[in-house]
């Protein structure tokens, strides 16, 4: 699967808008909302993702990660008001919407590594995926600081 900026942009504005695009209902009002709601237990976020405590302030809901508590997300993954909901890709395909803000903010590098069997190793110890996840939080930061939010 592939998509393009444009896509991206055009498909986190119709949820930020409850499933409107262009005054066109593209998904209905409760379909977007459980999209947007965290699924969840307590017993599930106890669990690391990807070697992360990922879950910290955030759950998830119907293929959508979903900021549950800010003051506990922001340090990690920075700002973004309650019911902000993003879509954390491997390899730098991240986009979130905080509805509160009315913000919209996408950051999409591709990184994947080679998975031949000679790069296993080099996989589980890829310096560049630990650059990719320290400069989004940054970028995240930055637009934030720069919008006074």
């Amino acid at each position: 699967m592939w998509s393009t900026i444009d896509d991206y942009l055009a498909f986190a504005r119709m949820l930020l808008a409850d499933g409107m695009f262009d005054g066109t209902r593209v998904l209905s009002s409760d379909a977007a909302a459980a999209m947007r709601t965290d699924r969840l237990t307590a017993e599930q976020k106890r669990h690391p993702f990807l070697g992360a405590p990922f879950w910290v302030g955030r759950g998830f809901g119907l293929n959508l990660s979903v900021v549950t508590d800010p003051a506990a997300s922001r340090p990690l993954y920075g700002p973004g008001g309650a019911g902000t909901f993003s879509w954390p890709g491997a390899y730098g395909t991240w986009w979130q919407a905080d509805p509160s803000a009315e913000l919209i903010l996408l950051y999409l590098i591709q990184n994947l590594p080679t998975l031949s069997t000679e790069s296993a190793a080099a996989v589980a110890g890829n310096t560049s995926i630990a650059k990719l996840q320290t400069a989004q939080p940054k970028f995240v930061h930055r637009t934030y600081r720069a919008l006074d939010l």
